[in-house]
């Protein structure tokens, strides 16, 4: 039987701690040549879009990132695009189940507007984004099954982990129902990405999202997020 690997807490700071080493060394090295890309942390909340993730494991649960903006041009926009690797991290946890979600991506946000006006005016720069990059989903649900039977008088001893009731009389017209309770687990890497929207004051910023990740028993990791940040 193959063994389902889950994101332990030490194996998800452990996902966080090798991209964080690589960013400060890199950081560290360009700030020698007198470039510092930005670093940027932010932590909020995430909700589960998709009904059969939070019948699952509860409705909104943490969501955390890491932005390590890149030196080269944007993509999509030469001018106002700032291109960045970010790390994700959603964790939803309920009902005897959970939804992990770690992803890698690519991503650009793009200032909206005049963005020297913006900061002049009101201190604030809003921006909008884009992401693609892999997705490790891990979920564990609990499912129940219940069973009725005829029962003949002799109940026996039942099975760890059932809950047995009998209606009628023993031994004459008689049922017998049993529930049973088990867990599912599954994880696996997809791909995915997110769009995003946000507003930037400088050494602080908010921003909302909304990331797709994979599928795993039935359940989607789709979550919208919102969460607020700062600048290294």
């Amino acid at each position: 039987m193959k063994t389902q690997r889950t994101l332990t807490p030490w194996t998800i700071a452990s996902f966080f701690a090798v991209p964080l080493t690589l960013v400060l060394s890199a950081a560290a090295a360009q700030a020698a040549d007198g470039v510092v890309p930005p670093i940027s942390v932010q932590v909020g909340v995430g909700y589960l879009t998709d009904s059969s993730a939070r019948n699952a494991a509860g409705d909104a649960g943490l969501h955390a990132g890491l932005s390590y903006g890149l030196p080269n041009k944007s993509l999509l926009s030469t001018l106002h695009g700032k291109p960045s690797i970010d790390v994700d991290y959603n964790h939803t946890g309920g009902h005897g189940g959970r939804v992990d979600v770690l992803g890698f991506s690519y991503t650009e946000r793009i200032s909206v507007g005049n963005a020297v006006t913006d900061v002049v005016t009101s201190g604030a720069r809003p921006y909008v984004g884009l992401g693609i990059g892999a997705f490790r989903t891990d979920v564990k649900r609990r499912t129940t099954t219940t069973t009725t039977t005829s029962d003949s008088g002799n109940p026996g001893s039942g099975n760890p982990g059932t809950i047995q009731t009998t209606s009628g009389t023993p031994g004459v017209n008689s049922q017998l129902t049993t529930t049973t309770t088990s867990s599912q687990s599954a994880n696996g890497w997809s791909l995915g990405g997110k769009i995003l929207a946000g507003v930037d004051f400088g050494k602080t910023y908010i921003e909302a999202s909304y990331q797709i990740g994979g599928s795993k028993l039935g359940v989607r990791s789709d979550t919208a997020n919102l969460s607020v940040g700062v600048h290294f």
